[in-house]
């Protein structure tokens, strides 16, 4: 077990009076196991015990699986044969969890929750921003592994740069940035790639793979990897011929809320304050309504974790930690345009932009 992340965890369980924790199939149970089994309908995870007396549930068909990572914590297993909450009750009754209160995460599946819920007198409570305050302070071995990843999709976008171009559909471009995510040696490549008018909805409308890129498009790239379990987390937009006037100051205004956030980047600065300056300058623009997302959010062992640079977070700077910069204006059916880096406060207390590939209005053809 990592005994650091195990402290850690029991730390923040003792100082919000929450008993204990499930943790389920999920990263932050391969960081303290080094291991995580595939998460299905069939209930398995970690009763984590602030008072260190963990124990383990699954199903028979995982029980070999998770066996050689628990150690000495206790394993209890249900079969398909019997309702694993029947099981989980009395387990819960021997522990003397009955009545306590237990952390859910958002990986935590809500069928679990409910079903548990109706048989077995117990409390859930929210542990999700828990948890990531757990890991929000990275050691110099973590952010190294983060300044590699991002070297990784440095040199990806490199390669990418050469390959896009009118006639290639989105599908071929994706697959092309994962290949030589690999080739560099990422593990978990994930690509997501958005021809001008999808980039205009962020996030939640699925990428069209089939759209043949023409010389009259924009392209958005979020793309990333891991090493050694953390992640990068890049975003590029790129034209493909022709810019139009408004295109072009879109993307500097874009460009210059990215390279204003980081410019205020210091220990001590309150994440809110850096979401304000990106955000005062698109306003500025004319086109607050157009960039309705926070300004980035913490990056380690998850792609998305603490702490978020938005508006509502006062929480200031501090050594250790990593994040994204990521202002974008998205004009829906028209044009998305997000420039995005991996930013860090280093040991040293000074800022970092891991991302060093260029920012500037790129057009290919």
């Amino acid at each position: 077990m990592n005994t650091k992340y195990a402290a850690q965890i029991i730390h923040k369980l003792q100082e919000t009076l929450i008993d204990a924790v499930l943790i389920p199939p999920s990263n932050d149970l391969q960081m303290l196991l080094g291991f995580s089994p595939f998460i299905c309908e069939r209930f398995q995870g970690l009763f984590f015990q602030a008072n260190g007396h963990h124990f383990y549930v699954c199903n028979r068909l995982s029980a070999d699986e998770i066996q050689p990572y628990l150690q000495d914590i206790p394993l209890y297993i249900w079969t398909d044969c019997e309702r694993y909450t029947t099981v989980v009750k009395d387990i819960l009754a021997e522990y003397q969890l009955s009545n306590k209160k237990i952390g859910a995460l958002y990986q935590t599946p809500g069928s679990w929750i409910t079903e548990l819920s109706e048989l077995c007198p117990i409390t859930w409570v929210p542990f999700y921003q828990h948890m990531n305050e757990t890991r929000i302070i990275k050691s110099n071995k973590e952010l190294d592994a983060l300044r590699q990843a991002s070297h990784i999709t440095d040199l990806a976008w490199q390669d990418a740069l050469s390959y896009i171009q009118p006639g290639r559909s989105v599908s071929e471009i994706v697959n092309f940035i994962n290949s030589r995510m690999i080739h560099y040696g990422g593990t978990a490549p994930a690509c997501n790639a958005y021809e001008k008018k999808a980039a205009g909805y962020p996030h939640y409308v699925m990428p069209k793979l089939s759209h043949i890129m023409e010389s009259t498009d924009s392209l958005l790239v979020d793309f990333g990897c891991a090493v050694n379990g953390y992640r990068s987390d890049c975003t590029r937009t790129v034209f493909l011929g022709k810019v139009s006037s408004q295109e072009r100051e879109l993307y500097s205004l874009v460009l210059s809320a990215n390279l204003t956030a980081e410019a205020l980047l210091a220990e001590g600065i309150p994440c809110c304050s850096i979401d304000a300056a990106a955000r005062d300058v698109i306003k500025k623009g004319g086109c607050n309504d157009f960039f309705i997302t926070r300004l980035g959010h913490g990056i380690g062992i998850n792609g998305h974790e603490a702490p978020d640079i938005s508006a509502v977070n006062q929480k200031k700077l501090m050594r250790g930690m990593a994040f994204t910069i990521e202002p974008g204006i998205y004009i829906p059916g028209i044009i998305g345009i997000r420039i995005e880096d991996v930013c860090i406060i280093n040991q040293y207390g000074l800022p970092e932009v891991l991302n060093k590939t260029t920012k500037e209005l790129t057009i290919l053809s």
